[in-house]
């Protein structure tokens, strides 16, 4: 079947004449997706093959263009959220960040301020230093994605991912940052980090747990943390 036979088969069943370029049409796209690999023939109406994550999507419908170019619209549309570029992410403090002119906090875990000393063995060391670094470099490696929970007009919560890693989890994980909440979904991983005595547990580090819990409204601990936690945190291994 030659190319103008095979575009004849749209819903109503006329032909769609186009003078779309297929370069120039999937050219345009590149802003959103640099990196994409993308398999079509919009010229010639084959299926659309398009890779998402290890898995893939195999659309079998055959149709005219105009039906080809809605589809591949509602693709990137739904599979490709909104995300912002390293250079358009901001570290304003301890865990809150300016992502597409908001500020956010990052939901359940609370990082060090930055100018947080941590004590063991009768030293003291930076660790709010050694946190926020490692806070900018995850944050400015790849596109930041962030789902916000609840929004306000000075800051907002958010859970953010740095292309597939949880941006939330990761710090945790490493130990530079603790959970808030008694039911935060990343306590297994802070008793990890506590078992490995990693980042700020390395000199068994033991923060009290009545600081875990949330007051009544949701904002709160976060901003209340930011000013005092780290303080009573660094005398906590003497209580």
């Amino acid at each position: 079947m030659d190319r103008s036979a095979a575009c004849t088969e749209a819903a109503s069943g006329t032909k769609i004449n186009s003078s779309v370029n297929r370069t120039e049409f999937l050219n345009s796209f590149n802003f959103i997706v640099p990196t994409s690999k993308i398999i079509l023939d919009i010229m010639d109406c084959k299926p659309i093959v398009y890779k998402v994550s290890s898995g893939y999507l195999y659309p079998t419908i055959k149709a005219g263009r105009m039906f080809c170019l809605t589809l591949l619209t509602a693709l990137f549309v739904f599979v490709y959220p909104v995300s912002t570029s390293a250079d358009e992410v901001k570290l304003l403090a301890d865990n809150t960040l300016k992502y597409q002119g908001d500020k956010i906090t990052l939901a359940d875990i609370s990082v060090p301020q930055a100018t947080a000393k941590c004590q063991g063995d009768g030293k003291s060391w930076p660790c709010g230093a050694k946190a926020t670094l490692r806070l900018n470099e995850l944050i400015k490696t790849s596109s930041l994605r962030c789902t916000i929970i609840q929004k306000t007009d000075a800051v907002s919560l958010a859970r953010c991912s740095v292309g597939e890693i949880d941006l939330g989890r990761q710090l945790v994980e490493e130990g530079w940052a603790l959970t808030v909440g008694m039911e935060s979904e990343y306590i297994q991983a802070e008793q990890e980090a506590k078992r490995t005595q990693s980042g700020i547990w390395r000199d068994e580090f033991s923060p009290p747990d009545t600081w875990r819990q949330y007051p009544d409204t949701a904002l709160n601990p976060y901003l209340d943390l930011l000013c005092s936690v780290c303080a009573t945190r660094k005398q906590s291994r003497n209580q």
